[in-house]
Parts: C-alpha cells; sequence; structure tokens
C-alpha cells in the first residue's frame, strides 16, 4: 500500500513540475511575440503602465464588438502591449478586450503628440537614365518623394522631393551609300535614286529615339571611255535589182552579196566613228522587156524605097552578172546601237550573160508598086527566123567598172563576247553608165535586099539596143555578224 502511495506521490510530482517549467516559459513565449507599438499622433513607445483614453471616434474593439459608452470617459492604464494575436492591439486594466494603438490617446506630457510638423519641398531634375540621391535613397522616376526629419524643436520636418526626369534624348547616327549611275537604294522599305541626305526615326525598346541619317552618292553618268575599235565583219545582202536601161518599162530584178568587211573606229564621246573597206561578191539578175514590139522604118532597095514594120508580141531579155563591189565608206555607231554606212563603191562587172526571147516576130514589108499590100516574113523582104527568136550569149568585156554612191543602215545587237549582229536596210546607185558601147538603138533591123542577094534580119539584145542608158540600182536588206577586239 505504502508503495502505491509512494508511487502515485511520485506521478503527480513530476506533472507538477512540469507544469511549473509550462508555465515559468508562458511569460517567455508571449514576451517573445511581443513588439513595439508606438502612439499614431505622437510616435511616443507605448509601455505597460501608461496612463491613456481611448480616442472617442473609436467605436469598436479589435473583436468587432461595439464599445461602451463608459470607457470614454475614463483614464486607462495600460495592462499588456501586443500579443502573438493581436500584433498591434493592447489590454487596457478592466478591459479585457483588445483594442487598435490608434485608438488610444497618451495622456503623459512626454507622450503626447508634438507641435505640428514643418512642411518643405524642393525640385530636383536629372537625366534619363540618371538617378537621384536622397537620404540615402536613390530616386529615378519622375514623381513626389516625401521624407520626415526629428527637428530639434520637437515638430517633424515633412520634406518633399518633387523629381522630374527629363525624356530621353534621340540618339543620333549616321552612314554613307554610293551607288552607279541608274542604279537605286533601298532603305526601310523606300527607294532612293537621287544624291541627298534622307532621315528616318526608329522607336527604341528604352524610349530614346533613334535617328538614323542616310547621305546618299549617285555617281554621275560615265562618260564613254575612249578607245579604237577594229571591226572584222561577215555578211549576206539580197533584195531588189535593176539596171536602169530600158527600152519601154523599168527592168526588175533581184541580187545576192556575200560582204566581207574590215572597219576601224575611233570614239568620241557620244558615238564610234570610222571608215568601212572590204570586198563584196554577188549575182545579179535582171529581166527587161518590150511589149508589145513596133517598129517602122523605110530602107533604100534596088526596087526602091521599102517600108518596114516590124511586129512582136513580146521581146523579153534576162540578163545574169557575177560582180565585185569594194566599199570606201564613212561608219558610224551611236551608243543606243544604230549604225550608218555611207560612200562611194566600185562596182566590178566580172562575167555578165543574156538569154532573149521574141514571141510572135512579123516582118511587113511594104512595096510602092503593090499598093499598100505587104509581104509579110518573106526571106526575099525579110523574116525573123527560128534561132532569133531564142538568143543568148554574153556582153564579154563590154561592161566596165562603175562607181556607185552607197548607204547602209540599221540596229545592232551587242553580245556578252562583245561582239555583235547587224539587221538593217541597204541601197546603191551608179552614178554613170556601166556600157562601154553605144546602143544602136533597134533590137531587130534590116539589112535591105538586092539584085543579088535577099534581105537579112538582125536581131541583138535589148541591152545592146539601150547600152547608152545602161546602170545599176539595188536596195534590199542586210545582216552581218562583227567581230570586234578592242585595243
Amino acid at each position: 500500500m505504502k508503495n502505491y502511495i509512494v508511487k502515485i506521490m511520485n506521478s503527480n510530482l513530476t506533472k507538477v513540475c512540469m507544469l511549473v517549467v509550462i508555465t515559468s516559459l508562458l511569460p517567455l513565449h508571449n514576451a517573445s511575440a511581443q513588439k513595439k507599438l508606438y502612439y499614431a499622433n505622437s510616435g511616443a513607445l507605448i509601455e505597460v503602465g501608461d496612463s491613456v483614453r481611448i480616442n472617442p471616434d473609436s467605436l469598436h474593439y479589435e473583436t468587432g464588438e461595439r464599445k461602451v459608452k463608459w470607457v470614454y470617459d475614463q483614464v486607462h492604464e495600460i495592462r499588456q502591449v501586443s500579443s502573438k494575436y493581436h500584433p498591434d492591439a493592447v489590454l487596457l486594466r478592466g478591459i479585457y478586450s483588445w483594442i487598435y494603438v490608434n485608438s488610444i490617446l497618451p495622456e503623459d506630457e512626454a507622450k503626447k503628440p508634438h507641435p505640428d510638423p514643418v512642411y518643405t519641398s524642393f525640385e530636383a531634375t536629372v537625366e534619363y537614365g540618371e538617378s537621384y540621391k536622397w537620404n540615402n535613397n536613390e530616386y529615378n522616376q519622375a514623381g513626389e518623394y516625401t521624407n520626415t526629419f526629428k527637428a530639434v524643436s520637437g515638430g517633424d520636418s515633412i520634406v518633399t522631393l518633387r523629381l522630374t526626369v527629363l525624356p530621353p534624348k534621340p540618339i543620333y547616327t549616321s552612314f554613307d551609300v554610293t551607288v552607279d549611275y541608274g542604279q537605286t537604294y533601298t532603305w526601310n522599305t523606300v527607294t532612293y535614286d537621287t544624291t541627298g541626305v534622307y532621315t528616318q526615326s526608329f522607336a527604341a525598346v528604352t524610349g530614346a529615339d533613334s535617328v538614323v541619317t542616310l547621305r546618299l552618292t549617285v555617281l554621275p553618268k560615265p562618260e564613254p571611255t575612249t578607245y579604237p575599235i577594229d571591226r572584222f565583219s561577215i555578211g549576206v545582202r539580197g533584195g531588189f535589182a535593176s539596171t536602169l536601161a530600158s527600152a519601154k518599162g523599168l527592168p526588175l530584178g533581184y541580187d545576192v552579196l556575200l560582204d566581207l568587211r574590215y572597219a576601224h573606229y575611233w570614239q568620241p564621246r557620244k558615238a564610234h566613228v570610222g571608215i568601212m573597206t572590204g570586198v563584196s561578191a554577188g549575182y545579179v539578175q535582171t529581166y527587161q522587156g518590150i511589149n508589145p514590139y513596133n517598129d517602122e522604118f523605110v530602107m533604100p532597095t534596088d526596087a526602091g524605097d521599102v517600108q518596114y514594120v516590124i511586129t512582136a508580141d513580146t521581146i523579153l531579155e534576162t540578163t545574169h552578172q557575177v560582180q565585185l563591189e569594194i566599199p570606201v565608206m564613212f561608219s558610224m555607231i551611236t551608243p543606243k546601237g544604230f549604225f550608218l554606212n555611207v560612200g562611194p563603191k566600185l562596182i566590178i562587172p566580172i562575167y555578165t550573160t543574156f538569154n532573149q526571147t521574141i514571141t510572135d516576130p512579123n516582118v511587113h514589108a511594104y512595096l510602092p508598086e503593090l499598093n499598100g499590100n505587104p509581104i509579110t516574113n518573106e526571106v526575099v523582104m525579110g523574116k525573123v527566123s527560128e534561132e532569133q527568136k531564142n538568143i543568148s550569149g554574153s556582153f564579154g568585156n563590154e561592161f566596165k567598172i562603175s562607181l556607185a554612191l552607197s548607204a547602209e543602215l540599221g540596229y545592232e545587237f551587242k553580245f556578252k563576247n562583245g561582239h555583235s549582229l547587224d539587221l538593217g536596210v541597204y541601197a546603191d546607185y551608179s552614178v554613170y553608165n556601166m556600157y562601154n558601147k553605144v546602143g544602136e538603138g533597134k533590137v531587130i533591123t534590116i539589112t535591105p535586099p538586092s539584085a543579088t542577094s535577099a534581105a537579112m534580119v538582125n536581131v541583138i539584145a535589148i541591152t545592146n539596143s539601150n547600152a547608152h542608158k545602161y546602170g545599176f540600182f539595188d536596195a534590199g536588206v542586210k545582216v552581218s555578224y562583227n567581230l570586234d577586239f578592242v585595243k
């Protein structure tokens, strides 16, 4: 029994000791939860034992309960300042509800509000990105900043800083660009083609505009470079041709020529000019005819004068000529590619042949004793033979060298290799007769009959009958390939 009692006493003693320890620790816990509080109007430290009054404007406790009227007319003593769960409140003796510190007024003169604070202000301005240091603080944003200082007189000095931050200054940069004549420069989607100074503004993330200036130089149009050119050309020509000789009507035909040319060019400021020469070989074919043929003349005979009338439906001559040409011409090529060749040209006949056809020839002889009745196609008085209806031959050396005036013009296409292709037209005109003989004037003539012989019919080529009019004219198109060698 005794042991049981001792055991119980030991157990209770242990509980009492633990309770004493916990109780002794409670004030320490509460003390650690407390913080210093200050009177709202004076800034004095609130302490246990202070005599205070409750502000009549404060109507509720911290718990939300409404205060009764009697608490406003008494002086109360502070029993506790702050706690873990009421860090901004106090307990008053006789009142068991927590009261906010801004609801109490000190009775102690030393803790009553100080004299009215003194308000002052000043202004300051800083550049964008800079800061203003005041009272150990740095400010870089525009606005008003206030600090409170304790004055010797007891009143607070409240100073306000009105800070102005200037806007950021633009950042100016520039760059230079040079382009060739005829080129453009595109900057920020804008294209410029004229020398000048151009400015654009860009908004920066920092707020400062970036003002960029472009100084553009467009080089002047370059002057043509002066350099000589040697040109070798090979080309062909072809078109209309005529001998200009005609009994009735203009002889028509065509020609085809191969040109081998050499030219030397000097380049002044605006165009190439030079001298061109070479040799051309060609074939010329022309046609001339008399349609119809009708000729009358009187021939003396042993029987008296006989009137002859010679007719034919057509007389057609075709001329074939191989010739050489040697030009000596002034040549010019413009900067835009147009060319002009003009000057004299020697035309040298090499070989000339002809074919002539007479259709339905008739020789009528009117003798006086026949009283106007003709003798037609009789051998005695004259008759065109079958061989004479179709004759051909060569003019031999009867053609001579002629001088012609020549002109060529067209457009030149340039290639990347420096060579070119000419397309153009040409024309040549001889200035004097190309035939050595004097024409006889008649294609068909009669050697009159005699007592011992019959009449003889003579047929010659149309060219021989009109040789005093013989010339040359041609015109057509030309193409040539040019090999240029720059010196």
